[in-house]
């Protein structure tokens, strides 16, 4: 498998295979009946909630790496009304520890720490695209952005840098 954040995606139908091959360690607050969406609901002192109902997580590991501690990677596997997802966490070299922790935590804290890890991976990623769109279009717009001739059936485009009395006029 390659090193990348977001592993795999799938429809989320009864046929999809996005989880297979996972062995799941943990998945705090499961399910979509009522009941298992209302324990996802997150109440403050003041009764006012935040609710994460639409999303379920589970963390897990790859079938072919029994545990962590033997050098396998720890996966996120996201459930939610856009389908399902499969993101990867970065290794942390501990010896384990960093999983038997979170394997430990109470249910909602651990469900807290697996959200959470969730979101930053979501929102860098949609950040980093949203970066690349605008430059790419603000390159096009600037005449900078180029597509190299044919080789060996491939195309690349890249984006010429600004002359050099662009940036430093800025």
């Amino acid at each position: 498998m390659t090193n990348k954040s977001l592993v795999a995606t799938g429809h989320g139908y009864a046929d999809c295979r996005a989880f297979a091959g996972f062995n799941i360690l943990a998945a705090p607050l499961p399910g979509y009946s009522a009941d298992e969406r209302e324990a996802r609901v997150f109440r403050r002192a003041s009764g006012v909630g935040t609710d994460y109902s639409s999303h379920v997580i589970a963390l897990a590991v790859q079938d072919d790496s029994a545990s962590y501690e033997g050098g396998g990677r720890l996966f996120l596997l996201v459930s939610h009304g856009g389908g399902r997802e499969v993101w990867s966490v970065p290794s942390f070299y501990d010896g384990g520890e960093y999983q038997r922790a979170l394997v430990a935590m109470p249910e909602r804290l651990q469900y807290a720490a697996l959200y959470t890890l969730y979101k930053m991976a979501s929102n860098a990623r949609h950040e980093g695209l949203e970066t690349t769109k605008r430059e790419y279009t603000q390159a096009f717009v600037e005449g900078r952005l180029k597509k190299s001739r044919p080789k060996q059936g491939r195309v690349f485009v890249n984006i010429e840098p600004k002359p050099l009395a662009a940036v430093c006029s800025e």
